[in-house]
C-alpha cells in the first residue's frame, strides 16, 4: 500500500492513498511555515463570495435563456482569445440553445470582449485578485450557481466539435450526473480532463455541484493553483459507473466500469454516420 501524500487545499482529504495514479505535481513540497514565506506574502486569498473577483459583466447581445452552460476562459494570448471567439460561434452550431460564459482576464483586449458578445456569450471580467492561472478554476463556480442545470468546461485553445458535441448529447440521454472524456490521442486518461468535462443536477432545485464555491475558496486559500488538481480531489471520488458516462478509447477513468465509446458523425455532427476514431480536431 502506498503512503498517503498531503494534498494541497483539502484539509477534509489530506491523508488519501496514491496507489498508482502519480499525483507529484499536486503534492506539496515538504516545508515549515519559513520556507514558504514568499509565497504566503505573495498569495491573494480568495473572497467568499466568488462574484467578487468579477470586475465587470458583458451581457450577451442576444442572451440564450437556457439552464445549459458551455463555460471556458480566455487570457491575454493570441492563441487564447482567437480560440475563445472561434469556440463561441462554435458553440451556437454544437450546443444550440445553451448559454456560453465566459471569464476573461482583465487584460483581454476590449474588441475580443465585445466580439465575444456578438456570438452570444457572456463574458465575466474578472479583478486583478483572480490572477490567469486560476482563470480555469474559477470557472468551475458556475456549477454552483443557481439556476444552472448543467454545466460543460471547454477549453479556448482547442476547438468545439462535432464529435464531443454528439458525446455530450450521448451523455444527456442517460441518467448519469457527470460526464468525463478523453480522446483515442490521450497519454494518460485516469485523470478527468478540466477542459473535457460536465456535470449536471440530479436535483431540480439545486445545481450541478452546489458545494463548488466554497470548495474552490477552501482549494485556493490552501494553497492550491492547479484545475486538475481541484477536480481530483473534490469531484473524482464521487465518479462510479452508476453516475458518469466516460468516453475513451484508451487508458483506465472509472475502477468499477468500463468506457464507453464515443458516437459515429460525420463531420456535420450528424449521429451514426462513420467518422472512425480520429482526433477531435479533424471536424475543424
Amino acid at each position: 500500500m502506498a503512503a498517503p501524500v498531503d494534498l494541497v487545499g483539502a484539509p477534509h482529504l489530506q491523508k488519501r492513498e496514491q496507489r498508482d495514479v502519480d499525483l507529484s505535481s499536486y503534492v506539496a513540497p515538504a516545508s515549515d511555515a519559513a520556507d514558504d514565506a514568499a509565497a504566503d506574502e505573495a498569495r491573494r486569498p480568495w473572497p467568499r463570495d466568488l462574484w467578487l473577483l468579477v470586475d465587470d459583466v458583458k451581457k450577451a447581445r442576444r442572451p440564450a435563456e437556457s439552464r445549459r452552460v458551455v463555460c471556458l476562459c480566455v487570457v491575454a494570448t493570441a492563441p487564447s482569445q482567437r480560440g475563445a471567439v472561434a469556440n463561441c460561434r462554435l458553440a451556437r452550431a454544437h450546443y444550440a440553445g445553451w448559454r456560453v460564459v465566459v471569464f476573461a482576464s482583465p487584460r483581454v483586449d476590449a474588441a475580443v470582449v465585445d466580439e465575444l458578445g456578438s456570438w452570444g456569450a457572456e463574458v465575466r471580467v474578472v479583478t486583478a485578485r483572480c490572477r490567469d492561472f486560476q482563470l480555469p478554476l474559477l470557472r468551475f463556480a458556475v456549477a454552483g450557481e443557481v439556476g444552472v442545470e448543467c454545466v460543460v468546461f471547454r477549453d479556448a485553445e482547442h476547438r468545439i466539435n462535432a464529435r464531443e458535441g454528439a458525446a455530450v448529447r450521448d451523455w444527456l440521454a442517460t441518467d448519469a450526473a457527470f460526464h468525463v472524456m478523453h480522446d483515442a490521442l490521450d497519454a494518460d486518461a485516469r485523470f478527468i480532463a478540466s477542459g473535457c468535462f460536465g456535470c449536471r443536477s440530479t436535483d431540480e432545485h439545486e445545481p450541478p455541484l452546489p458545494d463548488a464555491p466554497a470548495a474552490l475558496v477552501e482549494f485556493v486559500d490552501g494553497g492550491g493553483e492547479d484545475d486538475l488538481a481541484w477536480l481530483e480531489i473534490y469531484v473524482r471520488p464521487a465518479c462510479d459507473a452508476a453516475n458518469t458516462v466516460h468516453h475513451s478509447s484508451r487508458g483506465a477513468f472509472l475502477d468499477d466500469g468500463p468506457a464507453r465509446p464515443f458516437p459515429e458523425t460525420d463531420y456535420r455532427g450528424r449521429v451514426g454516420e462513420a467518422a472512425g476514431d480520429a482526433p477531435w480536431d479533424a471536424f475543424l
